[in-house]
């Protein structure tokens, strides 16, 4: 069970409408499980956060909901879910995701809207969204509820005089490392009164390089062909992603112990997650490949942020938090990087954010995105 009955009586005391509990569910998807928050429509500071519950497959997931369902109507037989939404990693179409974080055949992997229990997903009222859009939605979301600034810091300001500004601009990118690199776009218009996000693959840009000249070329040059090699036959410059994300720290790292101590580690055999940590206990071979991928991840960010008019950037989610020690000490590096561009122009006065400070971002998006369906 993933709560108890008695967590669950607690929505009894919310605020009614013609006696009903009218609801909103809201869902993050990851590899190990579901994260499910229930809110109230017309009290955004009422909701039930369920907890992480257990599921990695279509037939488990269905279950937990359907068990949801259930349980709500024997215990609160006046609630009525008015809107749903889910964070899922996957492409979407036509209301269908094949989950890219759980292991196993596509038929196991598989939601499809329609098949959501209707008791808490009405038809009509639910959407899946990428993650990283619901994580973008949840930043909104964050700002509207004056928590957003408390998480971020700006990785360097233009000046003693300069004064603080929004983090959300007209144009705010949204970056972040994970399995793979995302991007999302963070739109404002006088068209329509909401901001709304625009979920991108740019993390697939192939990478700009530096050429002769450039202080770094060489060892620029040995990694990127490194990363061709393992990725594209060596006749492509690789994507962003096959550097700045988790399978590329590995890669990277791998790259580094052969250069530095002529070692070669079998790429499977190195964990992203064991390579901060040894950035952090002090091992050079490790820092020098986290510099690296943040570097790469910086030229990600300059490239989409000019090439769609930013005026900022966010540098988002989990993995941020988790590096925000070696981002800040590698702050001035990173700096240099964004400036050296062909169109100084274009990068002068664009803010860059980074992430301190946890929070579900996902949650907050899927909650805010439910809610404007039943608008």
């Amino acid at each position: 069970m993933f709560t108890s009955p008695s967590q669950l009586k607690l929505i009894n005391d919310w605020e009614k409408v013609n006696e009903n509990v009218e609801i909103i569910v809201a869902v993050d998807i990851g590899g190990s499980g579901l994260r499910i928050r229930i809110s109230n429509l017309h009290n955004e500071t009422q909701f039930l956060d369920l907890g992480h519950v257990r599921a990695q497959t279509t037939e488990e997931t269905i279950t937990v909901f359907q068990n949801l369902g259930q349980s709500l109507k024997e215990v609160i037989p006046a609630f009525v879910s008015k809107a749903g939404a889910l964070a899922v990693a996957g492409p979407i179409s036509n209301g269908k995701v094949v989950l890219t974080n759980w292991i196993g055949p596509p038929a196991d992997r598989t939601l499809v809207l329609d098949e959501l229990p209707e008791v808490i997903f009405p038809k009509g009222k639910t959407l899946f969204l990428n993650d990283l859009e619901a994580g973008a939605y949840g930043i909104i979301a964050a700002q509207h509820l004056g928590e957003l600034a408390s998480h971020f810091t700006q990785l360097w300001s233009f000046g003693p005089n300069s004064q603080p500004q929004p983090l959300i601009a007209n144009r705010t990118a949204v970056l972040a490392m994970g399995s793979g690199l995302g991007a999302a776009i963070i739109l404002h218009t006088p068209l329509i009164p909401d901001p709304i996000v625009m979920p991108t693959e740019l993390g697939h840009i192939q990478i700009s390089v530096a050429c002769d000249h450039d202080p770094n070329h060489q060892i620029e040059h040995d990694l990127i062909q490194h990363v061709s090699n393992h990725y594209h036959a060596g006749k492509q410059a690789p994507e962003y992603e096959d550097i700045a994300s988790g399978r590329g720290l590995s890669l990277t790292y791998q790259y580094f112990m052969i250069k530095r101590q002529g070692k070669k580690i079998p790429v499977e055999n190195i964990n992203a997650g064991d390579v901060a940590k040894s950035a952090k206990e002090g091992d050079p071979v490790a820092r020098e490949a986290l510099k690296w991928h943040y570097l790469i991840f910086m030229r990600a960010a300059k490239t989409i942020a000019t090439s769609l008019s930013c005026e900022t950037i966010l540098l988002a989610l989990d993995n941020q938090v988790k590096n925000a020690w070696f981002v800040q000490a590698i702050a001035d590096e990173l700096k240099d990087e964004f400036n050296n561009f062909i169109r100084p122009d274009l990068v002068k006065g664009i803010r860059v954010y980074a992430q301190t400070e946890t929070l579900n971002f996902n949650i907050l998006g899927t909650t805010y995105m439910a809610k404007q369906l039943c608008k």
